[in-house]
């Protein structure tokens, strides 16, 4: 039989006056024993392991989203037209009700330049957007806002009575969206649909941009033109689809903010081309995200 030390001596004196004579003394008898050992009464060393904690799940931001507006811009390196457009799009970008994209299509490529930043992807979207509505516009530069109304994209005016267009046949349809950074993942969180709103399946979009783009321009209309372009989609694609029902996406952090890309951002759209219904932004440079 090993014998107490000092240290457990005074420990179960402790005891003795917390839980009662009686139950100190058995934990004495046991210490004796050998038992119990004193660490684990002295947390030191527990005899017994606690269970292990479950999987933490994702961190979900807890402030209220914002319900930006969406903003897309075509444009084209070789429109003369474009540039103003351009830089109007720039000062939306530092609009938190906003979230505006650039997309480059390449259907004047015929005139003498090829547009850097264009892919077919961007001038069917454009089609898409037209056909959908019906009236078979595409021009540039052409902003399309919130999926369903659309302006010529240098004309602020025509802009924002375009957002508050959209805004009201969008009034009781909007879904806010959460996005975030947490380790190697990327998380986008849908809610269920907001009372009394009629739920079509939606597209949710992943669009990739880089922040700016300067090309100098040698042949075409804008030629010796140095332009910059701001939030400049490089890519898009589904990731997923939506029925009313609250989910969470969870994606390879890697396998989006690769080289040449610094934003992401996240459109959840009726279609492939309707209203969309809800969007959010963030930038890898912060390593957070902007529900805008």
């Amino acid at each position: 039989m090993k014998t107490l030390k000092q240290k457990e001596f005074l420990l179960v004196m402790q005891l003795a006056m917390r839980l009662g004579k009686w139950i100190a003394g058995l934990l004495l008898i046991m210490l004796a024993a050998g038992l119990v050992a004193w660490e684990g009464l002295l947390g030191l060393s527990p005899a017994v392991s606690a269970p292990a904690a479950p999987a933490a799940m994702p961190k979900m931001p807890q402030e209220q989203p914002k319900i930006p507006n969406v903003l897309e811009l075509f444009t084209s390196q070789s429109c003369s037209s474009c540039p103003p457009a351009d830089k109007l799009l720039k000062r939306y970008i530092d609009d938190d009700s906003v979230i505006a994209l650039s997309y480059s299509v390449d259907y004047w490529d015929y005139l003498n330049w090829k547009d850097t930043l264009a892919s077919p992807k961007y001038s069917q979207r454009q089609r898409d957007y037209a056909r959908r509505r019906g009236d078979h516009e595409v021009y540039t530069p052409q902003m399309v806002v919130n999926g369903i109304e659309h302006a010529v994209g240098s004309r602020e005016w025509d802009v924002e009575r375009a957002i508050r267009n959209s805004m009201k046949a969008l009034k009781n349809k909007r879904v806010p969206l959460r996005l975030w950074f947490e380790g190697g993942a990327v998380y986008l969180a849908l809610p269920d649909a907001p009372k009394g709103m009629t739920v079509k399946e939606a597209v949710v979009w992943v669009v990739l941009t880089k922040r700016k783009e300067t090309v100098a321009v040698r042949a075409g209309e804008n030629a010796g033109e140095v332009l910059s372009y701001y939030n400049v989609v490089r890519d898009l694609s589904v990731v997923g689809m939506w029925e009313g029902k609250a989910k969470t996406i969870k994606l390879p952090r890697h396998a989006l903010m690769g080289k040449g890309i610094d934003g992401c951002t996240v459109l959840l759209q009726e279609g492939k081309s309707g209203p969309i219904l809800g969007a959010a932004q963030m930038h890898e440079k912060h390593h957070g995200s902007h529900d805008r």
